[in-house]
């Protein structure tokens, strides 16, 4: 709690698809995590959530991922 009182996404024992679909709400359009083995990855860390893009770059690195933008339209994660 203390964590979004202080706009801070704080993440731990969640998948990485778990908290792209906790970034997508904070991002314009989709978040879309390409390939099992990459959503399924567990993450830990703590992200500003000031910077949404910031962060949902910052969480696919943990993974080794990339982050590929589509403006409007939304990101796709891919390894």
């Amino acid at each position: 709690v203390a964590g979004w009182r202080m706009d801070q996404l704080m993440v731990d024992g969640m998948t990485l698809g778990e908290a792209a679909a906790v970034l997508d709400r904070r991002l314009p359009g989709t978040v879309t995590v390409v390939g099992r083995r990459i959503r399924a990855l567990d993450v830990t860390g703590s992200f500003d959530m000031s910077n949404p893009e910031a962060a949902l770059r910052g969480l696919a690195a943990l993974g080794g991922a990339q982050v590929q933008s589509l403006g409007p339209l939304g990101y796709i994660i891919r390894p």
